[in-house]
């Protein structure tokens, strides 16, 4: 074979081999060739314009047929980085790649640029996207202002969602202009929401018209007002998964709801609950006064004023602890007592996880330690410090408390995994903690930058992790809150 003049021998022997390489995957069936790319292909999944399947279809004529035969290859895309060069955007795109799909349900990503926005561009592509809207399954919209997606989203669009099972909605500014957005009424079978919308929109219905009362899992991740809090969760009805957050010291124009009835969320198993500045804020407590969640496993509840005299034991007065699985309270415990007088009624936790600054460490840690005979189903644990720096008296209480809880005859099940976080923690604190527990554990530990590993003898994970602020529980504990399964 001869080499090409402007081809260096390096290119050439990389492209020799490469050919070579492949040759066997070529001649495959190109059945077969479909199944597989079928089964490589993750659920919801989006690629990107430059990545698969057109990487697939490039490697040889055989994988270009056998990819262009694939529907499921071409049911996803997802389009960004784009704000700053709309000239590299081909609206034709969607429909080359849509179209390849057949009649697979679709899904579809927009994102903008953090930096600029181009409203032309932006239109360019919901045009394009129009015609298969009617397909739309998952849809995924993240641009500066909701004014970009009026010609999209608006009452008189034309815009049919029939199909839509899952939106991720967010826009970074609020609208110059606050226009009708009605084509989510079309959504019959939307169930799981992400919304970052100001949180007044989302609450009035003759601006934002959605179909809160058939969603079983939302994530609101803008600030809400109480008022807007208030007039959205008494509407949804057939809430699974719950993560909203609440700014009380945000203005608002709305009324409070009328209260003299319950709330009740039959069917909520999941509540991820979010305040801010929550003092003195009647409605938001007359809201979670009227909470009835008689199928709550889950809570994560986090108040980020330390000062707030806002407490979780007081917070929702129907919540069943008897039932909870797993509990994450941040910042929600002023003293001790309060603490020990939910754990003693928590007898089905699996899971739990503090994380407090009101309360020194020591004196969180001792109360625990007075009600481990009270969780007998405790599998794992999670506690934050990061206002103490890690003394001798902490390393013991903490040890004595994993002790308690690791030989407990009484327990169900077997404890799985403690961590510590903290500010100093390193190896050398690793060592106190490790050291009353030294005849529990395996001849293994592991050290690194960030703290220590160690394995008890019964197979139990602990682990002393350095943290420096702001820390992210939730993201930490991300796993703990994840729903399993399709929409």
């Amino acid at each position: 074979m001869k080499v090409p003049a402007n081809t260096s021998n390096a290119q050439f022997e990389h492209e020799n081999k490469t050919c070579k390489i492949f040759a066997p995957i070529r001649l495959l069936p190109l059945e077969t060739l479909i199944e597989i790319f079928s089964y490589t292909v993750k659920p919801w999944s989006v690629p990107r314009i430059d990545q698969a399947p057109m990487s697939v279809s490039q490697v040889c004529s055989t994988w270009r047929q056998a990819s262009f035969m694939c529907p499921v290859l071409w049911k996803t895309l997802k389009i960004d980085g784009l704000a700053d060069h709309p000239d590299n955007f081909q609206s034709n795109i969607l429909s080359w790649w849509f179209e390849r799909a057949n009649r697979s349900s679709l899904s579809f990503s927009l994102s903008q640029g953090l930096v600029g926005s181009n409203h032309k561009l932006t239109e360019r592509i919901l045009d394009a996207l129009f015609p298969f809207s009617h397909r739309l399954a998952h849809l995924h919209l993240s641009v500066t202002s909701l004014n970009e997606l009026d010609p999209f989203l608006s009452d008189n669009s034309g815009t049919r969602l029939p199909l839509l099972k899952k939106l991720d909605l967010g826009v970074r500014h609020d609208p110059v202009e606050i226009r009708t957005i009605g084509v989510f009424r079309s959504a019959s079978a939307l169930r799981d929401a992400t919304l970052g919308i100001p949180s007044d929109i989302l609450a009035i219905s003759s601006y934002f018209a959605f179909p809160w009362g058939q969603l079983t899992r939302l994530t609101i991740v803008s600030p809400l007002t109480s008022s807007a809090f208030s007039w959205i969760i008494i509407q949804c009805e057939q809430l699974v998964y719950a993560s909203l957050f609440v700014d009380v010291a945000l203005s608002s124009g709305l009324e409070d709801p009328p209260s003299p009835l319950p709330v009740t969320l039959a069917h909520l198993s999941t509540l991820i609950l979010k305040v801010d500045d929550c003092s003195d804020d009647s409605t938001l407590e007359d809201t979670l006064d009227r909470l009835v969640l008689p199928s709550l496993k889950k809570i994560q509840f986090s108040i980020s004023d330390t000062e707030s005299q806002f407490k979780f034991s007081k917070a929702i007065p129907s919540l069943e602890y008897t039932s909870l699985t797993c509990l994450v309270i941040v910042n929600g415990v002023s003293y001790p007592y309060e603490l020990s007088h939910v754990l003693k009624l928590c007898n089905a936790l699996e899971e739990l996880a503090i994380e407090n600054v009101r309360v020194f460490a020591c004196e969180l840690l001792e109360t625990l330690l007075r009600c481990a005979y009270f969780l007998p189903s405790l599998t794992s644990f999670v506690f934050v410090f990061e206002d103490e720096d890690f003394d001798d008296e902490l390393a013991e209480i903490f040890s004595e408390l994993v002790q308690e809880w690791a030989r407990d005859p009484a327990r169900r099940q077997p404890l799985k995994a403690v961590t510590l976080y903290g500010c100093g923690v390193d190896d050398e604190c690793a060592k106190e903690v490790f050291s009353d527990i030294r005849d529990m554990l395996v001849p293994w530990r592991e050290a690194d930058e960030e703290g220590s590993v160690a394995v008890s003898q019964s197979g139990m994970v602990l682990c002393t992790r350095a943290v420096t602020r702001p820390f992210d529980l939730a993201a930490a504990l991300q796993n703990w809150f994840d729903v399993e399964g399709d929409i």
